[in-house]
């Protein structure tokens, strides 16, 4: 897996092959590492219930010592996804350090890819 922070993509690759190309956010600022990581555990969703968050996401899947995920664009309290965070998927950095998919972009991360799949976050 790669992905690369100047695109905002992710890219499945296999056999030296293009399987997949997804949209992603990244972190603003810089705040998504780069270098060589591996796919870790994994979750259904997380809420931050600290006042000056109050964000959640959907089919985490740790890339990054459980800091820097893969996951769905953010929800609020009530459940809402946040459609300007969707609309900014490929185009735009977005997050706070990991990397925002669509919901079946994370989903299918979330089921398919095994714990301990290279991943290799760089900035072309």
């Amino acid at each position: 897996m790669e992905v690369r922070l100047d695109r905002q993509r992710v890219y499945i690759r296999g056999n030296d092959k293009l399987l997949y190309t997804m949209y992603a956010s990244t972190g603003i600022d810089g705040r998504t590492p780069e270098g060589h990581f591996s796919i870790g555990q994994r979750g259904l969703h997380f809420f931050n219930s600290s006042p000056a968050v109050r964000l959640g996401a959907n089919y985490w899947t740790s890339i990054y010592q459980n800091r820097i995920l893969f996951h769905t664009v953010p929800f609020d309290a009530q459940g809402h996804y946040d459609i300007k965070e969707a609309s900014d998927l490929g185009i735009r950095a977005g997050s706070h350090g990991c990397v925002q998919l669509s919901i079946p972009d994370a989903k299918w991360i979330y089921d398919k890819i095994p714990e301990g799949t290279p991943v290799t976050i760089d900035h072309h």
